[in-house]
């Protein structure tokens, strides 16, 4: 069985207000991958909030 590969299409804008070298920016970016162009995504008010 092949591994799945990750989709070349970003879906995360490039930049964000995120802290440098905050792991959640790439938590963001590869889930966002993951799911695709279909996910509507639902943030509380907190620090994920200006990383999208």
């Amino acid at each position: 069985m092949k591994a799945p590969r990750i989709p070349m299409q970003e879906l995360m804008g490039s930049g964000h207000l995120a802290c440098q070298g905050c792991g959640a920016t790439q938590a963001m970016r590869f889930a966002l991958k993951a799911l695709g162009p279909d996910t509507a995504l639902v943030i509380p008010a907190c620090c994920w909030s200006v990383i999208d």
